[in-house]
């Protein structure tokens, strides 16, 4: 074969090579359906380690969602959100994403959980001032989700024990009430009055024999006592893993909470985690096998 007839071939073998590796775009109508079938492409500018951690997200929500493009939550976009940051994808897709995590029903809850881990981490950084916007809106009741006026399951609001929901209304107070600022004597104050939120949490457990969630305290507080939980100790999180499991399992708590604490109390102990939830950690990721075990464990499927 002569060069001249070479060329074209070579040229549309480079288009094809070219085009594999670019980002997939994404709209509106097709982004669950894409998604389905994303596999991220690594990039020169970022490293194997957040390649991988990036793809194990994503997995991780492929998995979640079973193959139903219809079947999408708040935690599988926000996870879409952090596995795009994480993998550089372009800033059409992450604006995308940011989009699609915010009109999702319950997404104010994820918007302050995740408020210091997004003030903390780089990764957020371009997303950080909308992150926090929203958050704020979020605390003062301005739910920025477009479907905020969908109607929630609540359980009946007069049946529920008024002194009881009060205490985790000035648990859930406490636990935030310094942490935002992050300044050495506001986090000081803020370890105080986590020790005291440990100590009311282990009371009203021993007290009620189990964990304290949604038919107790309503929806919206249903994730106090794991947010003690998250912000305590390893021998803490060790103990109450079992209670995570169950209210996750009883329906009285999401099943991101329940992901989130086995990742810190992983990275923490083992040097890895399960599900790639945790910024801040040098930690590597879990073996497949290791993987398969834990979601055994904590019946995640």
């Amino acid at each position: 074969m002569s060069v001249s007839a070479f060329m074209p071939l070579l040229f549309s073998f480079l288009i094809v090579v070219i085009n594999s590796h670019a980002q997939v775009e994404l709209t509106d109508a097709n982004f669950e359906s894409s998604l389905l079938s994303y596999e991220p492409k690594k990039s020169s500018v970022i490293s194997e380690k957040k390649f991988n951690y990036g793809s194990m997200i994503i997995r991780e929500m492929q998995e979640a969602v079973r193959n139903d493009a219809e079947g999408f939550n708040r935690a599988d976009y926000f996870n879409v959100l952090s596995a795009f940051l994480t993998l550089e994808e372009s800033m059409d897709n992450i604006q995308l994403a940011f989009e699609k995590f915010a009109k999702s029903e319950g997404s104010c809850e994820y918007f302050v959980a995740f408020e210091e881990q997004v003030m903390e981490s780089d990764k957020y950084l371009v997303v950080r001032k909308k992150f926090l916007a929203y958050a704020e809106k979020c605390k003062n009741n301005q739910e920025p989700s477009a479907v905020s006026n969908s109607k929630i399951e609540e359980p009946d609001m007069e049946h529920l024990d008024k002194t009881l929901v009060a205490l985790i209304e000035e648990i859930n107070f406490h636990d935030q009430e310094y942490r935002k600022a992050g300044t050495k004597g506001t986090m000081e104050m803020q370890r105080l009055n986590d020790k005291e939120n440990q100590a009311l949490i282990d009371s009203l457990f021993i007290s009620h024999g189990k964990y304290i969630g949604k038919s107790m305290v309503g929806a919206e507080l249903e994730s106090v006592m794991w947010a003690v939980i998250q912000h305590s100790n390893p021998e803490m999180m060790e103990r109450y893993l079992p209670v995570l499991k169950e209210a996750f399992a009883e329906g009285e708590l999401a099943l991101a909470p329940l992901k989130m604490t086995i990742d810190r109390y992983y990275a923490i102990t083992k040097g890895y985690q399960v599900f790639g939830s945790q910024s801040g950690f040098d930690a590597d990721f879990a073996t497949e096998l290791q993987r398969k075990q834990i979601k055994e464990e904590y019946g995640i499927r």
